[in-house]
């Protein structure tokens, strides 16, 4: 599912929106394939994943063109992916498991 988010601080236009995608991938390299296809093809900006595909403790398949965003030591559940550079992000450990 795909959310468009607004930005609080600007004037709505047809460029001050940020685009969301949150899904669970299952652990699968398949779906994840398919998120990165999606994120190019709908010009995603930020995406939440459920369930990553992990390989050796770190989220893989993901474009290296993107930032990867996750918490803890043990084995990784959740990730935030930013694709879009002029967003400006700050992962909060201590708040974040």
């Amino acid at each position: 599912m795909a959310y468009t988010v607004a930005h609080p601080h600007k004037k709505r236009t047809g460029d001050d929106f940020i685009r969301c995608v949150q899904l669970n991938l299952q652990h699968s390299r398949p779906a994840t394939d398919n998120l990165n296809h999606f994120i190019t093809k709908a010009n995603m900006d930020i995406a939440f994943i459920q369930e990553p595909y992990v390989y050796q403790n770190l989220v893989r398949g993901i474009s290296r063109m993107c930032w990867i965003f996750t918490s803890g030591h043990g084995k990784k559940s959740a990730a935030i992916v930013v694709t879009n550079e002029t967003i400006e992000v700050l992962l909060i450990n201590q708040l974040s498991e």
